[in-house]
């Protein structure tokens, strides 16, 4: 056994909601399943729900290297920020500082494939607009959508 029972590590189960559909429409609980028995084997531990939609972005952006992914979910449906560009920058620029420089393609690559392809276009523009800073990163990956095809300005 790799941990002792003082060691075992703390497992959180968060549920990032970001639907159309708002608050939450579903059950929170085990009588959600046909078999309450069955789910509570595999959901012993009570999840959290965060409802992306009903928190404003600037709470978002108190959501430390969480608030840039929520963010992203949150805005992939409508590409509507509700703060000024300047508001983002510093925790965009802290998030893609602690999990690394891949997440800017990562990022660009979430807004390229949103379905409404507008509301994608807005949402690529705008992490142009706050990443100042990966200018060759967003160029590098613009380029690679135009040897694919893809003309993000159309």
């Amino acid at each position: 056994m790799p941990y002792s029972l003082g060691e075992i590590p703390l497992l959180i189960q968060i549920l990032l909601y970001h639907g159309a559909r708002t608050p939450y429409p579903h059950q929170t609980t085990l009588h959600y399943y046909n078999h309450p028995a069955w789910g509570s084997q595999e959901l012993s531990l009570r999840f959290y729900l965060v409802d992306l939609i009903q928190l404003s972005d600037a709470e978002l952006l108190k959501h430390g290297y969480c608030a840039l992914l929520e963010l992203l979910l949150k805005r992939g449906r409508d590409g509507k920020f509700e703060l000024s560009v300047d508001a983002y920058r510093k925790v965009f620029q802290e998030c893609i500082a602690a999990v690394g420089d891949p997440y800017v393609p990562a990022m660009l690559h979430y807004a390229v494939s949103l379905k409404d392809q507008g509301v994608g276009k807005e949402v690529y523009s705008f992490i142009e607009e706050v990443l100042t800073d990966k200018k060759e990163s967003i160029m590098t990956y613009g380029e690679q959508l135009v040897q694919q095809g893809y003309n993000k300005k159309s």
